[in-house]
């Protein structure tokens, strides 16, 4: 099962270009297991989506959880002829959402939502440039930036390394609910900041102590140069409670005010992670999760796509329930949910949805695979019904 999920994630990549020279051997490797993956016809494999999606997936999802959280060691095997069948049933349910919203397939069927909705666009890359004197900087693609040892497009802000480290500034720069935004420190290393973030840093890093930023709240993926770069230096980043400890790596932070874990995946490289009193070394594909009230740590094996889709122009869930998937989809869109059934929060989905999508498009896909029952949008409001 482990492999078809991974198929499934992986054909999702390949629709949006984003398969590595890694992936591709993957993904050339499970086709080979998996033959009836490599001759089904994307038509064929599109109608059968539309029928899984008349399925009730959450009384589905019911009887999976029922069978995963069973104690029993007991390992049922099936005739191959029927495990296949219901591989591909698998993947076909697993792939609704990715085929409707990459493929914009036209079933005809349109929605029960009133004729005139308000359009509102995805995000778009757009932040505030605080300077160390309190001046305050707009940053978007009409209007670019340009200082002495700094420099912006709009998209990306860029800063130069300067033999000057002795005076120490900073910057902040804040994501707004809509946005996204890229900076390359003076260092080198690079941070992309999902919406609603807010990241503070040294213009000029020290050449005598640590590299450290600080993540105030939201979501930043740091890609960081190695200490060797660095007369040795290493690097750490403050969010809240805890300190990652990196020596030149890549891992994403998610630290949201409003959400009750922090939680630190690592892409690839080492980080040390201080809690408290407590220290944890997380390995590559591991996450470790902080619960700011319990103060209880986590670390599990995850699938790092999952933690970092939204840095490459994809919401991915898995097992993810509808009420965290709407407060995801409410900061690029910059809008506010409502449940009006309030059951429906806990409605469980593993998917995968473009950004590059009017938030409309998005809301029709699920409600198409009948997640929802209906919704609407209220100016900058979405009604869950």
């Amino acid at each position: 099962m482990k492999d078809i999920f991974l198929l499934s994630k992986l054909f999702i990549k390949k629709r949006l270009n984003l398969l590595t020279k890694e992936d591709k051997m993957i993904l050339s490797s499970l086709q080979e297991e998996y033959g009836f993956y490599k001759n089904l016809k994307t038509q064929t494999l599109l109608k059968r989506t539309h029928h899984y999606s008349l399925i009730d997936s959450n009384a589905a999802w019911r009887k999976i959880s029922k069978k995963i959280d069973q104690k029993s060691k007991r390992v049922a095997v099936f005739p191959r002829k029927n495990w296949i069948g219901y591989a591909a049933a698998s993947i076909a349910i697993l792939c609704i959402a990715s085929f409707l919203v990459f493929q914009n397939v036209d079933f005809g069927q349109a929605p029960a939502v009133s004729v005139s909705q308000p359009v509102i666009p995805k995000g778009s890359s757009k932040a505030v440039l605080i300077l160390n004197n309190g001046e305050k900087i707009y940053l978007n693609p009409e209007s670019g930036y340009t200082s002495s040892n700094s420099s912006s497009n709009g998209k990306d802000l860029v800063y130069t390394e300067s033999s000057d480290t002795d005076s120490v500034e900073f910057n902040t720069l804040a994501v707004p609910r809509g946005g996204q935004f890229h900076i390359k420190l003076s260092d080198g290393s690079e941070v992309w900041l999902n919406s609603d973030s807010k990241i503070k840093y040294p213009v000029q890093f020290s050449k005598n102590k640590p590299r450290e930023v600080k993540l105030i709240y939201g979501e930043a993926y740091l890609a960081v140069t190695s200490s060797a770069e660095n007369n040795g230096n290493g690097f750490q980043v403050k969010t809240g409670q805890q300190t990652v400890k990196v020596l030149g790596t890549e891992f994403n932070i998610k630290a949201y005010p409003e959400e009750p874990v922090i939680t630190t995946t690592l892409v690839e490289g080492k980080v040390r992670l201080n809690l408290q009193e407590d220290t944890f070394l997380l390995a590559p594909s591991e996450q470790l999760s902080f619960n700011k009230s319990t103060k209880e740590t986590q670390i599990n094996k995850v699938h790092v796509y999952d933690a970092i889709s939204w840095k490459k122009g994809v919401f991915s869930f898995k097992g993810a329930d509808l009420k965290h998937i709407m407060t995801v989809i409410s900061r690029w869109y910059d809008v506010h949910v409502i449940f009006e059934n309030r059951a429906l929060e806990t409605i469980r989905f593993t998917g995968a949805f473009s950004k590059e999508q009017n938030l409309e498009q998005l809301l029709k896909t699920i409600k198409e695979t009948n997640f929802i029952n209906a919704y609407e949008i209220k100016e900058r409001q979405i009604i869950v019904k």
